[in-house]
């Protein structure tokens, strides 16, 4: 190494440290007449773990080499951005970190450079072991006989094993607030709306009163018992598949470690909520969906049962989610870009049928079953906040004439008091029940000029409502993760339904919680259940295959960015149940990856 370069790495190790010294504090807004001020403000006394952190990571510098492809330096820089935002935001609620002042900015650069050297060295890093994917990954030659006989099996009661607790610490089952309404909607206690899938909701319905012929606890027991079977199923599924692909036993085991283990999955499994269902369908479907792709991309004959097959799931999918058509519905249709004239005539009446079916669902069944439909508000989410946060800074700067014409739209002097940074429902409840034409025109030309007129404050609004989808260290503030409980609140819990722990002061749930909780909090292992670390994972999975020129495999991700892009536009910033159908996927999604990648380096060798 010549004297330039460990000069370099000495230097990268300390911008890189220095970045992460400031940025693990809490304070990170400072104050002072000139820079050193500022930043001796943020860093305050040094502490034995910057020196650790520095000397780790000089070590680790030295031992690396940077790979300078514009792919890694790139996919570095993102991830330093939503650092930087992330944790601006988090702390502060807005960009100040950033664009507080002169002295922020510089503050902030300096991060971004130091968070951007680690993050290419560790991507550099993760590419050479990638050069070695095959002895890694594949080519398991030594085998475990007792695991190859019944495997299925034997992964499908081992799953149950580790869930086990949850259930029975949870007896019958925990009811939140989501659920309770489903299952007043399916027995008539409350009015029946799609603001949850209707059909869905009858399901659910239907498996509570088989039970309830016992009595009322036991329907939801019904409920749970499903879950279990259900998701267990499905899981062992996966971890067959990716078994099949040809992985070491290291890779397909942890695979089922994953879903064993981690609190995120056991924890909706004892809870009657209408994502315990669709996390494995979504598992289903996105299998089904790289089976239909190998066929059409190696032009391969396409078979009836296939195709139907793929249709079913897609349907189940549908039902399960109303935001279902907008991910199979947009993916069928990337089909299209590699189907060539062979199979174009199939996917279009695909597409026909995937349509009429989403038309029919809102335009004849519901109305039929006198189901009301999802308000419009749901989609509103993101113009919603916006116009909050607007009222919220610079009302003041808004004609009378302005206000009347989003108050017609939503209760202009609420907005205020009842905008979230994090979470769109406050606002969107204040909607107004009948409006026209004529006033939701108004409303979007007084939106467009708020937009001009301070499209910072508009932009921020965005960022605070989506950044924990990024953000790897964000954990939801506004609403639990786990469903450890029993809705109490009057609008579900009429009286009608006598739903209760056995156990109501269990010691044990208090354990579970504290053990749920330990995995959001500790080093390493809350990356496991963060929404923005599997964001993360997603984009390197985009890179590895662009790196690869696997531009027609790329398709197949829009499956998983379809899903992230209605995160983004959800009420909720950085939920862990509106990222756990990506999270449920995400084994497939990286061990298919691998696989072609791998395919792609054999062939290359080959030629």
């Amino acid at each position: 190494m010549t004297s330039m370069k460990k000069i370099g790495n000495i230097g990268a190790a300390f911008i890189s440290s220095l970045a992460m010294a400031i940025l693990i504090r809490t304070k990170i807004i400072s104050e002072g007449s000139n820079f050193f001020q500022y930043i001796n403000g943020i860093v305050q006394n040094a502490s034995l773990a910057d020196a650790y952190i520095f000397f780790s990571l000089l070590y680790f510098y030295i031992k690396s080499e940077i790979c300078y492809k514009p792919l890694i330096i790139g996919t570095g820089g993102c991830f330093s951005v939503f650092v930087i935002l992330g944790k601006s935001y988090w702390e502060l609620g807005s960009w100040d970190f950033l664009f507080g002042n002169k002295y922020q900015l510089v503050i902030a650069v300096i991060c971004f450079i130091g968070l951007w050297c680690f993050f290419v060295f560790l991507l550099s890093y993760g590419k050479r072991c990638l050069d070695k994917t095959h002895s890694l990954m594949f080519s398991d030659k030594k085998k475990w006989r007792f695991l190859e006989t019944h495997f299925e099996i034997k992964c499908f009661f081992f799953l149950l094993l580790c869930w086990l607790p949850y259930i029975l610490i949870n007896m019958p089952g925990s009811l939140p607030y989501d659920g309770y309404r489903q299952l007043n909607m399916a027995l008539g206690i409350q009015e029946m709306t799609n603001h949850h899938p209707y059909l869905v909701s009858i399901f659910l319905g239907k498996i509570y009163m088989l039970g309830q012929r016992i009595d009322d606890n036991f329907g939801i027991l019904l409920i749970v018992f499903f879950n279990a079977l259900f998701s267990a199923g499905v899981y062992t599924y996966i971890v067959k598949r990716i078994k099949l692909w040809g992985f070491k036993k290291q890779i397909y085991l942890g695979t089922l470690l994953f879903y064993a283990i981690l609190p995120m999955w056991g924890s909706f499994v004892q809870a009657v909520i209408k994502d315990t269902i669709y996390f494995p369908l979504f598992c289903l479907y996105f299998v089904a969906y790289i089976d239909l792709f190998g066929k059409i991309k190696d032009r391969q004959g396409l078979k009836l049962s296939m195709l139907v097959r793929y249709m079913i799931i897609s349907v189940l999918l549908m039902c399960a989610r109303n935001n279902g058509f907008y991910i199979v519905f947009p993916a069928t249709v990337m089909f299209l870009l590699i189907s060539g004239k062979k199979y174009i005539f199939s996917l279009i009446v695909m597409l026909l049928a995937l349509f009429s079916f989403n038309w029919g669902y809102y335009n004849v069944l519901l109305p039929i079953n006198d189901v009301q439909p999802g308000g419009i508000q749901e989609m509103l989410s993101v113009p919603f906040q916006q116009t909050a946060r607007f009222v919220k800074y610079y009302g003041d700067e808004l004609s009378e004439e302005d206000k009347e014409a989003i108050n017609h739209i939503l209760d202009y002097n609420q907005l205020a008091e009842k905008y979230n940074p994090d979470k769109s429902d406050p606002v969107k409840d204040t909607i107004r029940k009948e409006i026209t034409k004529t006033e939701w025109k108004a409303y979007i030309n007084v939106y467009l000029k708020m937009l001009k007129k301070h499209p910072g404050v508009c932009i921020q609004a965005t960022l605070n409502n989506v950044y924990g989808y990024f953000y790897p260290s964000y954990k939801c503030r506004v609403l639990l993760s786990y469903n450890y409980y029993i809705e109490k609140k009057p609008q579900v819990a009429t009286g009608d339904l006598n739903i209760h722990y056995y156990n109501s002061h269990s010691v044990w749930r208090e354990w579970l919680i504290a053990y749920s909780d330990f995995w959001q909090l500790a080093p390493g292992f809350a990356m496991l259940q963060s929404p923005g670390f599997y964001t993360w994972l997603l984009i390197i999975s985009i890179v590895i295959l662009l790196a690869s020129h696997q531009f027609k495999e790329l398709i197949v991700m829009s499956v998983p960015s379809l899903h992230l892009a209605i995160c983004l536009v959800s009420p909720v910033n950085g939920l862990l149940r509106y990222a756990m159908p990506l999270m449920a996927i995400m084994p497939l999604v990286l061990s298919w990856t691998l696989k072609m990648f791998d395919k792609e380096k054999q062939n290359v060798k080959a030629e």
